[in-house]
């Protein structure tokens, strides 16, 4: 082979492993988070069941990130949005709490706003960081059936 053939090929490999690398660099200082409404089924210490609203954060990040809101859109409003002091069951403390790399953790919406006109109205969840950074997940994926568990509790 020509010297000037396999010169080119190891300088093409190399730009290769070098954009390759570079590429990866940048996706390593980047915050991704994953935002999710989920719904639960908590039992207290009677056997009581309460159907509950969730949201699930999780850090996809390889650094730590500072959570300061967890809030919904409203379905049909872009302005105004539905925020709630949620609520921790894991012993950590509330809002702001830092989230690890590769953790996660669910906050449940307080029981006192499973009413049928806010229920109704809620639509996607998302976080903000602390450094200002807004994450959102996708629509609602709480089915009719979900929320008519949420609504027919009486609170």
């Amino acid at each position: 082979m020509d010297s000037g053939i396999v010169t080119l090929i190891i300088a093409i490999i190399g730009a290769g492993l070098g954009i390759i690398n570079t590429w990866r660099s940048y996706s390593k200082d980047r915050v991704k988070i994953r935002v999710e409404a989920r719904g639960s089924i908590l039992a207290d210490a009677y056997g009581q069941l309460q159907h509950r609203l969730c949201v699930e954060v999780v850090n996809l990040s390889f650094m730590p990130v500072t959570i300061s809101q967890i809030s919904f859109t409203l379905h049909g409003d872009k302005k105004n949005v539905f925020s709630f002091f949620p609520e921790f069951y894991d012993g950590k403390g509330g809002l702001p709490r830092t989230l690890e790399a590769r953790n996660s953790f669910t906050a449940f919406v307080p029981v006192t706003v499973h009413r049928d006109e806010i229920v109704d109205r809620l639509d996607a969840p998302f976080i903000k960081t602390a450094c200002g950074k807004r994450f959102k997940g996708g629509g609602m994926a709480i089915h009719s059936a979900m929320k008519d568990a949420l609504k027919s509790q009486r609170f």
